[in-house]
């Protein structure tokens, strides 16, 4: 690594400690590990990187956007931004001018909300098969609000992991859910054998899809598929977001009538 490097990495690390104070910190020092947090609006992100020993002289630092409402296009949209911003600067310092494109991109976000109208839970059904392409009805569970984010539960039955795929892609062809920040599920299939064929996908909420598992586990429901679609409004809920993850998993399951609702009784 030369000596130029070195100087300019150093330069402009005491420059964005200066510029973002608490919101720059320290990942790993000896790797040259960094992170800024960007505040704009409602939305909020984590810009993670790294310097490689040849920057900023010809390669990019190495970076992640962690931001859990930006969803796979956006975040490819995001980062493309990013790297077209070091593209017309090589050999110059771009992390200040990569963390102000994020801030862009945030604004966008948030005037784009402003000026949609509002995505809110789709009715909660039994059964809707004018979505359907396969055999097997959707069940929409009724929308649970916690603070200002909304979770809503949907169950499909299943038999093989194609019809898990199906159940899926029909689902996320609903624009309401497709759009929204979050889409979890999880499911369990009892095979001829006896065996249970299961698994999970937290959709970018850690820890969500295999709590979601466990619950199904616990209620030991076989041949479903539930999805928990989460809306977010904006204030994180710590925590308590698995317990409403929870509650609108075992909601759907009721409505559905695979579980017991103690309250009514009724299978």
């Amino acid at each position: 690594m030369s000596c130029d490097n070195i100087s300019q990495q150093a330069d402009e690390i005491e420059a964005l400690r200066s510029i973002y104070e608490g919101n720059f910190s320290i990942e790993d020092e000896a790797n040259r590990s960094y992170a800024i947090q960007v505040e704009e609006g409602s939305k909020e992100a984590i810009l993670y990187f790294q310097f490689p020993e040849d920057y900023p002289a010809n390669s990019p630092p190495v970076f992640q956007i962690s931001a859990p409402w930006l969803k796979g296009t956006q975040r490819a949209e995001a980062s493309s931004q990013l790297e077209n911003v070091f593209l017309e600067n090589i050999g110059e310092p771009v992390i200040y001018q990569w963390v102000e494109k994020l801030r862009e991109v945030l604004q966008s976000f948030n005037d784009s909300e402003s000026c949609n109208t509002e995505e809110n839970p789709i009715q909660a059904t039994h059964e809707n098969k004018s979505e359907l392409h396969s055999q097997y009805p959707l069940v929409h569970g009724e929308p649970l609000q916690a603070g200002k984010c909304t979770f809503q539960g949907h169950l499909a039955i299943v038999k093989s992991t194609d019809d898990v795929k199906e159940a899926l892609q029909t689902l996320l062809e609903i624009k309401k859910v497709a759009n929204a920040t979050h889409n979890m599920y999880a499911y369990r299939i009892k095979k001829e054998s006896g065996n249970v064929s299961s698994d999970c996908d937290d959709d970018g909420e850690t820890h969500a899809g295999s709590r979601m598992l466990h619950l199904l586990e616990i209620l030991n429901v076989t041949n479903v598929l539930v999805v928990v679609t989460r809306w977010f409004g904006g204030v994180h809920l710590g925590p308590a977001r698995f317990q409403h993850i929870n509650n609108a998993a075992r909601q759907v399951l009721t409505q559905a009538q695979m579980i017991v609702d103690e309250k009514k009784g009724s299978k």
